[in-house]
């Protein structure tokens, strides 16, 4: 059992009675070092037994609540959290000033110097949670968001004291729910962006240790440090930086950077940039509604973890990566979220790879080497070699074969997998994995094809004996779209005698059935069309008064 020295010389002065503050108080405090030492991390039902150890929660959700002495210490603390992530947000962006002035306007009100409502105005005109969207490297702007919990905090308690919050798991929250001690604890370890993951996690600790410290002191214990053995023993168990590859090979290096597995490499000439695909296939979610962890993806969606570029004016690099997305069967809108594996810094692992002697002049041979062709179907677009485009209006360089026209009346572009290669994907999907996820929108011909119809797009996909794919033609689908005057008179059924025959001759029905017909079903009759069809259709309804558009635009118009 850890057991501080400290705790061994006070607990003789105290008396026999075993008083909450003192055997009581020592007990919550032992627990959390406990934790911490072996996790490096203090999880947020300890950080609530903390908490409610200061005094009775006072969380009010509508309204500023009173500055009870309970309620000052949790604020003084997640203070102290936010004075302690300052720097770092002033290294990321020295220009804005917010979050240091709500951390002095914390201090004042704490001290008597202002209102709760001058705090309140501050706060409601301070709003940091964008910039945790918008950034995709850092975790500097959860210093700012620190400072912002530390001000919601003393107007309204710590909101995870609520009574459906306590016991909650760390894994149930979600950016809106973290309060100021966790977003300084990530902005603190992270603060040194190429540092490995090992050198940040023990970072994380050192702040959770320098939290209990500051916890203990409010909890009348200011003697207690944390033991530094135990920082330093899990320091030790962190693994190194795992070594650079001797040779610049590609799959090595996709193993090397943890990013999964390859797929592949292919040259986008408008950016001069690479783009490498790779795929995670091992990742695994629980869900938060039953527990269960679930390892089979329902869908792939594609994420962006290095955005560089080679030194001396080099071609720009990207590594984008097919994350699974799975979901609970018995709970399909839960939010699953995934466990993840062993992870390192991108950023650093690709400053220690080409810090290799001749190493950028070696990756970039095997790059150019190793380059593919590659083409992506979407729902609306299409992604040739990553230049992403309407298909038919997707320029087809003369170098690459097995692409080409087959019906430009109808917008038909073939691709020979013989020639073209292996290398094409719908939705990011293989063709098995999109007929897995999405079997609705797959319909089997007789002869053996797949007929995919996506939203501006049929595509058919021919596959040899052995079921791999072999040729691929798209043709264009069409929707014809009112501008906003006519789409409001065809929803209000507001058209004249030859507008309403017009659609009707379009429709293919009567105008007494289009002023019948209920506007989703009008508007799915008029999607799914051929170039000829919508042309027509176009052309009908503007001759008669009813502007509208086709998506995608045709070829040439």
């Amino acid at each position: 059992m850890l057991y501080f020295s400290y705790i061994r010389e006070t607990e003789a002065g105290r008396k026999a009675s075993g008083s909450w503050r003192g055997k009581g108080m020592l007990t919550i405090i032992e627990k959390a070092q406990k934790e911490i030492s072996e996790t490096g991390c203090l999880s947020v039902a300890a950080r609530q037994q903390l908490w409610l150890a200061l005094g009775p929660a006072e969380v009010n959700e509508q309204h500023p609540g009173p500055l009870t002495e309970a309620v000052r210490k949790r604020a003084q603390l997640a203070l102290a959290c936010g004075k302690k992530v300052s720097r770092v947000w002033s290294a990321y962006d020295a220009e804005d000033k917010r979050p240091q002035a709500l951390l002095r306007k914390i201090s004042a009100y704490l001290e008597g110097k202002c209102t709760a409502e001058q705090l309140d105005q501050l706060l409601s005109k301070t709003d940091f949670m964008s910039l945790i969207d918008e950034e995709r490297y850092s975790n500097a702007p959860l210093a700012a968001l620190a400072a912002w919990n530390g001000a919601v905090t003393a107007l309204y308690d710590e909101p995870l004291l609520s009574p459906d919050r306590i016991g909650c798991r760390e894994e149930d929250l979600d950016f809106y729910d973290w309060d100021a001690a966790w977003c300084a604890a990530v902005a603190w370890a992270g603060r040194d962006e190429d540092a490995s993951t090992g050198k940040q996690r023990v970072e994380e600790m050192k702040f959770w240790a320098w939290y209990l410290e500051q916890a203990a002191a409010l909890l009348g214990e200011e003697g207690y440090r944390f033991p530094k053995k135990e920082i330093r023993r899990f320091q030790e168990q962190q693994e190194p930086p795992r070594p650079v590859p001797e040779q610049a090979d590609l799959e090595d290096f996709v193993r090397y950077m943890g990013l999964g597995e390859l797929l592949y490499c292919a040259w986008q000439a408008r950016d001069h940039c690479y783009v490498i695909w790779t795929v995670k296939r091992s990742m695994k979610a629980r869900c938060p509604e039953c527990g269960v962890e679930i390892t089979q993806p329902k869908f792939w969606y594609g994420g962006n973890y290095l955005d560089d570029a080679f030194p001396n004016n080099g071609p720009a690099i990207r590594l984008l990566v097919k994350i699974p997305w799975l979901s609970c069967p018995d709970h399909p809108d839960a939010n699953c979220r995934i466990i993840e594996e062993e992870s390192i810094n991108v950023k650093a692992a690709w400053k220690r790879y080409l810090a290799v002697p001749g190493r950028p002049k070696e990756f970039l041979e095997e790059l150019k080497r190793r380059r593919v062709n590659s083409y992506n179907i979407g729902e609306a677009f299409t992604s040739l070699n990553e230049q992403t485009d309407y298909h038919h209006c997707q320029i087809i360089p003369p170098d690459i074969q097995g692409i080409r026209w087959i019906d430009p009346e109808m917008e038909e572009m073939e691709i020979d997998l013989a020639a073209f290669g292996p290398h094409v994907y719908f939705q990011n999907h293989t063709l098995e994995e999109y007929c897995r996820c999405y079997p609705d929108r797959v319909q089997t011909e007789e002869d053996g094809t797949l007929l995919l119809t996506m939203d501006r797009h049929w595509v058919r996909c021919e596959r040899d004996g052995n079921g791999a794919l072999t040729r691929v033609i798209l043709r264009s689908r069409f929707m014809v779209r009112f501008d906003r005057n006519a789409e409001a008179a065809v929803k209000a059924k507001l058209l004249h005698e030859n507008q309403s025959a017009a659609l009707g001759e379009v429709l293919g029905c009567s105008d007494r059935e289009v002023m019948r017909m209920p506007w989703e079903e009008l508007r799915s009759r008029l999607s799914g069309l051929t170039r000829p069809q919508a042309l027509a259709a176009q052309k009908k309804l503007r001759d008669n008064g009813l502007l509208c558009d086709l998506l995608p635009i045709p070829r040439r118009v």
